[in-house]
């Protein structure tokens, strides 16, 4: 495993939901499913002067974040795939946690706020004979890792 995604579920007192690059786990990132959470600065700025040009910077910092993660949910029935999504949701809906994101052994955490998974198509009759679906990730999350 070069690549997973933990969440922390202490809150529901169960162990961590953890999403791999295991084919065979029930939740697996999908191919290119995991990037960086994109840092974006909040600027608040002096009001505006007509003695001074352009805008003074008063100070800087960093907006929430998000990390984005592509997970396919997959099992041995459909029945199995619609539990492990319950189980999912219940972990993206606590009210805070921790996610651990671990790339080539490379550890960091975030700390996050709740989050909803979100199917990234309709239902495929496909995927419900093959027992799988796919759902995008956008877990609120603080800028910098802990």
């Amino acid at each position: 495993m070069t690549v997973s995604v933990s969440i922390d579920r202490t809150s529901l007192s169960l162990s961590p939901l953890v999403i791999d690059d295991n084919p065979a786990s029930t939740y697996r990132i999908a191919q290119g499913g995991l990037s960086r959470p994109t840092i974006t600065p909040r600027e608040t700025n002096a009001p505006d002067s007509r003695y001074f040009e352009g805008t003074e910077l008063l100070a800087v910092t960093r907006e929430q974040t998000r990390v984005p993660v592509k997970v396919i949910v997959q099992g041995a029935s459909w029945a199995a795939v619609e539990s492990a999504v319950d189980a999912l949701d219940a972990a993206l809906w606590q009210f805070t946690f921790d996610v651990t994101v671990t790339t080539g052994g490379v550890v960091k955490t975030w700390h996050c706020t709740p989050a909803a998974p979100t199917p990234s198509a309709t239902v495929d009759p496909d995927n419900v004979s093959q027992f799988f679906d796919v759902f995008d990730l956008d877990i609120p999350c603080k800028p910098t890792p802990a």
